[in-house]
């Protein structure tokens, strides 16, 4: 199997804006596909991010977020195991922010 990382992009302030219900009920939603992805052998790992970042340069910090000017932003990744390239979107594709409109970022990860 390959590794990959999903990554998801999302509008961060509707996210940060989002009531304690719907943020739960977010959370079910994304839980009950971990535990799919669990119990099929694809999760490897994941964790959601804050919507804090700081873009670092050699010459500076910014800390206005994590895409300066940008309304999306990475709010979290899954690290999975597939079979290949195809059985890898098939997983990106039931992702929680896909199957709900959204896009997500599917990176395979290099293997030395």
């Amino acid at each position: 199997m390959k590794t990959y990382l999903i990554l998801l992009r999302e509008d961060i302030q509707a996210v940060d804006q989002m009531t304690e219900a719907e943020a739960m009920e977010e959370i079910a939603t994304y839980q009950k596909w971990v535990d799919e992805l669990t119990q099929s052998g694809n999760h490897v790992s994941s964790e959601p991010l804050t919507s804090e970042g700081f873009m670092v340069s050699e010459s500076q910090v910014l800390s206005d977020g994590p895409f300066i000017e940008a309304k999306d932003a990475i709010s979290g990744y899954f690290i999975i195991k597939a079979n290949d390239h195809a059985h890898a979107i098939e997983i990106a594709k039931s992702c929680p922010l896909v199957t709900n409109g959204g896009t997500v970022e599917l990176r395979p990860i290099m293997e030395y």
